[in-house]
């Protein structure tokens, strides 16, 4: 009789454990899914989005898009005009709001695993 009371409270505590566990799992995997996660880029869709336009802080963009919007809006100068001066920020619109920005006005975020 004492060995079967000792064998059920050890029963009982492993499931205890066990319900606990799986307790603070759930409560874990909940904080984890409430946290921001990166986004996907708002051109491509295969890269995370690491550009954050400051104007009108939408983060959208990832490294190769914004070198092509980058491109798009502004052609290298002709071959004649190399070297001559201080070069020009080069502009650039934010893809989801059209609103105006320098290259300057990019922000690059890094994410912490």
């Amino acid at each position: 009789m004492v060995e079967r009371l000792h064998q059920l409270i050890e029963e009982r505590g492993a499931k205890v454990a066990n319900t606990q566990a799986q307790d603070m799992e759930e409560a874990y995997q909940q904080v984890a899914d409430a946290l921001p996660r990166p986004k996907d880029c708002c051109i491509c869709y295969e890269h995370v989005s690491l550009y954050l336009f400051t104007n009108c802080s939408h983060l959208c963009v990832c490294g190769p898009c914004k070198a092509q919007l980058l491109e798009q809006r502004n052609p290298p100068p002709p071959h004649h005009m190399w070297g001559l001066g201080q070069q020009q920020p080069r502009h650039v619109t934010c893809p989801l709001c059209r609103r105006p920005h320098t290259e300057n006005q990019l922000m690059r975020v890094v994410y912490n695993a």
